[in-house]
């Protein structure tokens, strides 16, 4: 009856013929549930995730899940006393967030790398991140001084907490292996170094540290850190390995000036 098919038409007639076809949308009970389901197994699922496992067997827009699974989350972070306490954001890292909070209350030592291992590739988080959300927990842990809050976790610098006599000896130490360090990568490289400040420069005077660069770089000679030879490497270079070159630009008299009597 009628030149179009309705909805309520479709329905009666296949209703009649004895077809029983399910239901093309979820009640909001049953896709709480579902999703409620879903979050507890994956707690890390952002939206479209969530989303694309429910379609497998009901339809769901975005927004119903985005709301359901905001939901979830909210319900999850109010079971925290840490989360309430540092009144942290409810979004896609909730789970991240409680996860580290419970690697973090049975091993307040721990740094964020091992955490961040802990956590695996299913949380897509950085170190800096990891490391933020420790030293809240650490500071919600307890209560501290001012000059506590201000050292932090000390998980960056661990000479911090030392006395100064120890600073100086450490600093010391590390310099004396930089220079170590540089005096090796740059006696690989003397023969190149000698061979190049030994070249002519421009006008009968000493090459400068531009052309030096320039000869080493026609020559494919590799430098120890780097693609190319710049002026300011030849200069470190030369005065790391000891090698008195004078400079391109000192003035030397030319032999037809005229020499003046002093009277």
């Amino acid at each position: 009856m009628g030149g179009r098919w309705s909805g309520p038409t479709l329905k009666r007639m296949a209703v009649r013929l004895g077809l029983h076809h399910p239901i093309g949308r979820l009640s909001r009970e049953a896709a709480r549930a579902r999703v409620q389901a879903i979050y507890k197994e994956h707690p890390e699922f952002t939206v479209r995730q969530v989303k694309e496992t429910v379609a497998l067997e009901h339809p769901i827009d975005n927004k119903r899940t985005g709301d359901l699974l905001r939901e979830c989350r909210i319900a999850a972070a109010r079971q925290s006393p840490t989360y309430r306490r540092m009144r942290w954001y409810v979004d896609r890292r909730v789970a991240a967030r409680l996860r580290i909070a419970a690697i973090w209350k049975r091993r307040p030592e721990s740094t964020g790398r091992e955490v961040l291992q802990k956590l695996g590739p299913e949380h897509r988080v950085d170190l800096p991140w990891v490391q933020r959300v420790l030293r809240d927990c650490w500071l919600a842990g307890a209560r501290h001084s001012r000059a506590q809050r201000l050292k932090g976790r000390r998980l960056y610098a661990p000479y911090r907490a030392c006395n100064p006599r120890t600073i100086r000896f450490l600093k010391a130490r590390a310099a004396e292996g930089s220079r170590r360090v540089a005096m090796k990568r740059a006696e690989a490289c003397r023969v190149h170094m000698e061979w190049a400040l030994r070249q002519p420069g421009k006008y009968g005077r000493p090459i400068s540290a531009e052309y030096a660069a320039a000869k080493l770089n026609e020559r494919n000679v590799r430098p120890p850190l780097g693609a190319r030879w710049y002026a300011n490497t030849v200069r470190s270079m030369w005065k790391t390995l000891g090698l008195h070159h004078p400079p391109a630009g000192t003035w030397r008299p030319s032999k037809h000036a005229v020499a003046v009597r002093k009277r």
